[in-house]
């Protein structure tokens, strides 16, 4: 299953959205989020919440270029909630 949260406009929330859907999911799936945000706020996220040893880290993946992408597409598995932010 492919999750999109997208919006033109910055500062209105995608990358929160996309963190809190992650960490609810991820407690009953297998569940990666893509990070193609320019800013990267998943990753610095990530950063601080792997400080505690008691939180589960995210599974973080990042598409650089098209090839990257097209790959993803060809390799995803069927049994993993892919979140794109």
């Amino acid at each position: 299953m492919i999750i999109s949260v997208a919006h033109q406009k910055g500062g209105v929330g995608k990358s929160t959205a996309v963190f809190n859907l992650a960490i609810e999911l991820g407690k009953d799936y297998d569940v990666e989020v893509i990070d193609l945000d320019v800013q990267r706020t998943i990753t610095a996220t990530q950063k601080i919440r792997s400080n505690d040893d008691s939180l589960k880290p995210l599974k973080i993946n990042y598409l650089n270029n098209e090839s990257e992408f097209e790959s993803f597409f060809k390799n995803q598995k069927q049994d993993t909630i892919y979140i794109f932010d």
